[in-house]
């Protein structure tokens, strides 16, 4: 288990963010506007895409991030 484990957090130190920091704000302030226009199921792989593990709950009209691991 100790090797999958090694060999899993050696490959996340592969990933190169290739785009800057303003580009990621802007890309995301893009997506909260036209959020509206994305289709409910494009909706959900975003958001999967995004975490590793998220638990959303929703209490009357109201939803709540209540756990969440980001990629």
């Amino acid at each position: 288990m100790k090797l999958i484990t090694a060999q899993y957090e050696e490959k996340e130190d592969y990933y190169i963010n290739e785009l800057t920091t303003e580009e990621i704000k802007d890309m995301m302030v893009n997506l909260k506007e036209n959020w509206a226009l994305i289709e409910p199921e494009t909706q959900k792989l975003l958001v999967q895409s995004m975490f590793r593990q998220i638990t959303i709950k929703k209490e009357s009209d109201k939803w709540s991030v209540v756990q969440m691991l980001t990629v």
